[in-house]
């Protein structure tokens, strides 16, 4: 048997009171403000990671120098172009490679360690070595502006625990 006690109506909790909601809504804004806190200490510590790794670390980490089974090496014109334009050789020290997609449209993506995807709609598209050496360059500038590894750095330390944290 289950023993019932009694209280007084005014002993009870009155939900309605200003008082705790003002609390809750307290409670509601710290929390968040720590959130954004650490949503934008992990930012600068991804962004300060991904600009102060040695280019060592990027070849060892994404260049196995093995072929890409779903990409076939470019050695054709694109591959030409992108050998003009690392003669100079200014550039980070990445093991630059292009590579060909049969990808749906016309597009040119960066991956990190140096590799360069362009779509074969694209190669098909772009009739002279001066519009492929803007595609090109402006890949190669994605590597050289270290946006592949900003981009790779925010989803570990940003974004993963984000969805782990929130679900």
């Amino acid at each position: 048997m289950i023993a019932h006690t009694h209280r007084a109506l005014a002993e009870t909790a009155d939900l309605s009171a200003p008082g705790i909601t003002r609390g809750y809504l307290r409670g509601a804004v710290r929390a968040f403000l720590v959130l954004m806190a650490l949503y934008a200490g992990a930012t600068v510590f991804a962004v300060a990671v991904a600009s102060s790794a040695p280019d060592a670390w990027e070849r060892e980490w994404f260049d196995s120098g093995a072929p890409d089974p779903l990409h076939p090496e470019n050695t054709g014109r694109s591959a030409q172009v992108l050998h003009r334009l690392l003669e100079p050789r200014e550039l980070r020290v990445l093991r630059y490679r292009i590579y060909s997609s049969r990808s749906g449209g016309p597009n040119a993506w960066a991956k990190p360690g140096g590799a360069i995807f362009v779509s074969e709609t694209l190669l098909d598209a772009v009739k002279t070595d001066i519009g492929l050496a803007t595609v090109i360059g402006h890949e190669l500038g994605h590597h050289e502006r270290r946006h592949i590894l900003d981009r790779f750095s925010r989803a570990l330390f940003v974004e993963l625990p984000g969805r782990f944290l929130l679900g």
